[in-house]
């Protein structure tokens, strides 16, 4: 039969938009600025208590403190802020300090299909700032204190299908001002509520079936959140693993996140894009089973000796490595684009390994004058030279064509001179 409702508030703006009534030696007018910093803060209570099955008391309070941490504005537009033009420390608009209202119903049966409604309210509202002016504090638009007595009867039916309402306002004629504007220093123009008044109202419902008026409801207090145990924003009856660590990111079902699908879940896993169906250690990094720096998925050579420098694939090489698959345009020295794998490889290769000698050695089949065969042979060498250091080799490489001198194959048939055509990188020394 009793119900509270109380709130606490603490607000700041940052270039709050207000308005200043300006003065000129010409001309007036109210000029509205982002230029201020306001702390609002306060208190609201409201209590409504049934004393009887007919007698109902409504109160309400509030408070609000309200003022201008920082208000310096060019009001006039003039390129610098005088001290008329400083308003910081002074209250807001329309923010009375102090506020409330009591209000007492009663209720009761009239005939069998009609009821009185009685009422009474008092209200109270502290003056208040309406606008500032540049002339001054005593030139700001304030607004009065106000204490308005209201009272009303109705009568109505039982399903409140109509009523007739007798009323009376402000019974004690109080003179407020509801808007004010300072004009110049020379006088205030304002606008005031509503004077003492008495009337009658009456209404009808149409449409729809009657309803009685609800009663007021008993407040229910809101059954408790599920248990979560591990924190993790996943509730028990619904978390598969419950003893996620704190701070670890979940799933739908309180799993922590395994986003490649490696088995190692995102929080420990160091390898966080291990292709699908690799194997991986604990770290969730692919296995590198003879420890040659090729994981087993790349790995083509697995067992390599241990200390062998290998290629990109895992095996071993000496004194050479072979670059099959690097092609050029006929009689050209120009890379066609099914070459970049295959390059891009021997990259990879020559960034592990930065400090051998590597020459870039090219070669042709014997179709054609060893003069012309020579010449195409060290164009394409210094073509091949010349993609790797674009990729970030280090290395210090040498270009040199061979001509048709070193053939790997017979020149006769037409496979052995393609075997013939090749460019590859002999080891020649460490640094």
């Amino acid at each position: 039969r009793l119900r509270l409702n109380g709130a606490l508030f603490y607000v700041k703006y940052t270039d709050a938009q207000r308005g200043i009534v300006t003065t000129t030696a010409s001309f007036q007018e109210t000029r509205f600025f982002n230029a201020a910093d306001v702390t609002v803060k306060g208190l609201e209570l409201e209590a409504t208590a049934v004393l009887t099955d007919n007698l109902t008391l409504g109160l309400s309070a509030g408070y609000q403190d309200g003022k201008y941490d920082k208000f310096e504005a060019d009001a006039n537009l003039n390129g610098s802020i005088q001290p008329n033009e400083i308003f910081t420390g002074q209250p807001l608009a329309r923010t009375p300090k102090f506020s409330g209202s009591v209000n007492l119903g009663y209720e009761h049966a009239a005939t069998s299909n009609t009821r009185m409604k009685w009422n009474a309210m008092v209200t109270h509202e502290d003056a208040s700032l309406f606008i500032l002016s540049d002339l001054g504090a005593r030139f700001n638009g304030i607004l009065d204190k106000k204490d308005l007595v209201s009272v009303n009867v109705a009568l109505t039916d039982n399903d409140e299908s109509w009523f007739v309402r007798l009323y009376g306002k402000n019974l004690s004629d109080e003179r407020y001002r509801v808007a004010v504007q300072p004009v110049a220093n020379l006088w205030t123009h304002a606008q005031f509520g509503e004077p003492r008044s008495y009337g009658v109202e009456f209404g009808v419902k149409f449409g729809g079936e009657p309803k009685r008026a609800a009663p007021i409801p008993v407040p229910v207090a809101a059954p408790p959140p599920p248990a979560d145990s591990d924190g993790d924003g996943v509730s028990d009856d619904r978390d598969r693993c419950p003893n996620t660590p704190a701070g670890a990111r979940v799933d739908a079902n309180g799993c922590e996140l395994d986003a490649d699908g490696d088995g190692v879940v995102d929080r420990i896993d160091r390898c966080p894009e291990t292709p699908a169906g690799a194997k991986v250690d604990a770290n969730g990094c692919e296995l590198d089973s003879d420890g040659d720096g090729v994981v087993d998925s790349k790995d083509k050579c697995p067992d390599t000796p241990k200390g062998d420098r290998v290629d990109s694939s895992g095996c071993s090489f000496t004194t050479e490595i072979k670059l099959p698959g690097v092609v050029f345009d006929t009689a050209q020295a120009t890379l066609l684009p099914e070459s970049t794998p295959v390059l891009s490889d021997a990259v990879a290769t020559l960034k592990r390994y930065p400090e051998i000698i590597v020459e870039v050695a090219g070669h042709t089949d014997s179709v054609g004058s060893d003069a012309l065969n020579r010449k195409l042979s060290q164009a394409r060498a210094e073509t091949v030279m010349a993609f790797l250091k674009d990729n970030g080799v280090t290395n210090e490489l040498r270009a040199r064509g061979y001509g048709e001198g070193q053939p790997v194959a017979s020149n006769a048939t037409a496979e052995g001179r393609a075997q013939n055509r090749r460019v590859a990188l002999r080891i020649l020394e460490k640094k």
